[in-house]
């Protein structure tokens, strides 16, 4: 027997993919990687990046209503007061709070397939709260914070 969409976490992590990688990396410009942990991250050999983003998806709990929780790692180099750090943070707490008139930040919830466009709509991510780190510094010099999100879903078990 498998299990319900709205109970499998594929579909979850393919949702919530879509939803940061619209808006972080096509809205924002800011380079996205989806990896467990801290990555520090360059592009070519030649080249290293200032500012970018890592999401690693952490605990998920099902039940009725289901919860998971992800980790949001801002990350920048050469920013000794932080400022740009800070700038990206809000950036990132800023789409994952409220945006409906009831309080609650709704992303959508796709039963997805291989084919993006064949996604279906079964129902919405509430973002339940929002965790922000103080400004930590890593051992080659890069400046990261922590925003762990915890997310709420109704599942059918």
């Amino acid at each position: 027997m498998s299990l319900d969409a709205t109970a499998r976490e594929t579909n979850f992590r393919d949702s919530m993919k879509e939803y940061l990688y619209t808006y972080l990396k096509n809205v924002e410009g800011y380079p996205l990687f989806f990896r467990q942990g801290f990555t520090t991250v360059n592009i070519r050999e030649s080249t290293t990046i200032e500012k970018w983003i890592v999401v690693s998806f952490d605990d998920f709990y099902l039940d009725i209503m289901s919860e998971a929780v992800i980790s949001i790692r801002p990350c920048t180099r050469n920013d000794p007061s932080f400022f740009k750090l800070a700038q990206m943070s809000d950036k990132i707490v800023g789409c994952l709070t409220p945006s409906s008139g009831d309080g609650q930040t709704r992303i959508p919830f796709y039963q997805s397939t291989a084919v993006r466009d064949d996604w279906v709509l079964i129902g919405g991510i509430l973002v339940h709260n929002v965790n922000i780190s103080s400004d930590l510094l890593a051992d080659d010099g890069t400046q990261f914070k922590v925003i762990t999100v915890r997310t709420r879903f109704a599942s059918k078990l």
